[in-house]
């Protein structure tokens, strides 16, 4: 927690403090609708070139202990399940725009190389919890997860290479690091002792 000194000298630590021109982070609805719409945009990238690369990769033996084990899975899946699915993606999709929203300021390279970086970051995570839901099944519905997993790391760097793309374009002034430099400068934030 930063003391009451460091406030008053306009000291910035961590991430929750990053500001532009002292406004935090996340200091407005701007912010949090900005990203809104990105997503949408990542979204139709995901769907559009993301399904193009599912379709001749992952598609057939991800879906085929679908088939196989129809108790395990719903495979009446209908209009109302096709739209909570797409919520429950972009809320992902969401999340993963948070985090690199929140990161950017402190890594490094280039923006695309920082989208990449956070993107993977998220992916990791998506994979961890698929490989625990993987482990609860048994051996005809792993596959279901291990390509889920496959899967991840062919969309989050096509998105990531989107967000690359489309976020400068939301967000155009820097956001300043908590040493104050460009994102992806090189420089670091020195630590006090």
């Amino acid at each position: 927690m930063v003391g009451d000194a460091g406030r008053a000298s306009g000291e910035r630590t961590g991430l929750a403090c990053t500001s532009i021109e002292g406004q935090t982070i996340f200091g407005g609805m701007k912010t949090v609708g900005k990203l809104a719409l990105l997503v949408v945009l990542l979204n139709v990238v995901r769907y559009t070139v993301g399904g193009f690369l599912e379709s001749f990769t992952i598609m057939e033996p991800m879906h085929l202990p679908m088939t196989r084990y129809p108790d395990a899975f719903d495979s009446e899946f209908t209009s109302n399940d096709f739209m909570i699915s797409l919520v429950y993606n972009y809320a992902m999709w969401f999340f993963a725009a948070v985090v690199f929203h929140l990161l950017n300021p402190v890594l490094r390279g280039s923006i695309w190389v920082r989208s990449l970086k956070s993107y993977m970051l998220v992916a990791a995570i998506f994979c961890s919890v698929a490989a625990i839901y993987m482990n609860h099944y048994v051996a005809g519905v792993k596959p279901f997860y291990f390509w889920s997993m496959v899967d991840a790391l062919i969309l989050f760097p096509v998105v990531a290479l989107a967000n690359a793309l489309l976020y400068p374009r939301f967000f155009r002034r820097p956001i300043r690091g908590v040493d104050g430099t460009e994102p992806g400068s090189g420089a670091r934030a020195t630590q006090d002792a």
